[in-house]
């Protein structure tokens, strides 16, 4: 931002303008990204429990909304400004942003051409994204970029964390490698199993073991911890939506048991042979899988 080094090379803001061509890029790319996340998170189904991601439709589960459901609620509300864990929210904050733009611009510009400027419709992202694109230049020759990038940003972290693009990781189970023969009085022999929890992301096509070293490919992942897994586990080992999931089990007839929770509900398990079948049946083999 404004004068400063990229690398050994010292980069100098555009003319007129407080940032350089290749920062005012990059900000531009990070309110196009936030738009494109905040379409997304539109599907509220995709964030209730029980829906299905694919469209395909359901009834939900009885009992409260999802987090992510109210945490939506919050972020699509032009009038709320409370925050969303650690993060405002998203249209109240690109409103608030488009609204001072109007406002400054209007000592500027004749009552006609601003309302020219404004796109026709009630608040939105897209109608409140259109204005700031509409007069970035002006933007990008003030000190508050600054502000203004930091603010996106932080909107797309606090995005991503609701549309969970970033998910926590799970586990699949604990690394089965034997690291140790215990001697038996009897003279026999205990195999020392390795038992270290092993955790996944749905985007990791690999797991490394923190203790013995071992890698388990994802084609493998199916041999680790009980042979019972529910949806949102598949949906990690496989990296396959929920939707997707429940369309398999319902054509493939996946063989299932129902398992009580920790508190007063019940979750339906599944074979995770059967869905890696299916996997393999419409998908192909899994990544790292031989052959």
């Amino acid at each position: 931002m404004f004068d400063h080094l990229r690398g050994d090379e010292q980069a100098i803001a555009a003319p007129g303008l407080l940032v350089c061509h290749r920062c005012s890029s990059q900000i531009r790319a990070a309110v196009d990204y936030l738009g494109r996340i905040y379409d997304g998170l539109q599907d509220v189904d995709e964030l209730t429990p029980g829906g299905h991601p694919d469209g395909a439709g359901s009834n939900t589960v009885p009992g409260p909304r999802s987090p992510a459901v109210d945490a939506l609620l919050v972020h699509s509300d032009p009038r709320s400004f409370a925050d969303v864990g650690d993060h405002p929210a998203a249209l109240a904050t690109i409103a608030g942003w488009a609204r001072f733009i109007r406002e400054e611009r209007a000592h500027d510009l004749a009552p006609a051409q601003l309302r020219a400027t404004v796109p026709a419709g009630r608040i939105s992202m897209e109608r409140e994204l259109a204005t700031i694109r509409f007069h970035w230049d002006w933007l990008m020759s003030l000190p508050i970029v600054l502000r203004l990038e930091a603010e996106v940003n932080e909107l797309i972290t606090g995005l991503e964390l609701v549309r969970r693009l970033n998910p926590p990781p799970i586990r699949i189970g604990k690394c089965p490698v034997v690291t140790a023969i215990e001697p038996l009085p009897d003279g026999g022999e205990l195999p020392l199993l390795c038992g270290t929890s092993l955790r996944v992301r749905p985007d990791d096509v690999e797991v490394r073991c923190r203790s013995c070293h071992t890698v388990w490919p994802r084609a493998r992942w199916h041999e680790l911890g009980d042979p019972w897994a529910d949806y949102p586990h598949l949906s990690a080992e496989l990296g396959v939506t929920l939707g997707t999931l429940k369309r398999w089990a319902s054509t493939d007839g996946w063989r299932s048991k129902r398992s009580a929770t920790s508190g007063t509900g019940v979750r339906r398990l599944f074979l995770r042979a059967d869905a890696l079948a299916s996997y393999e049946r419409y998908r192909g083999p899994l990544l790292g899988q031989a052959g």
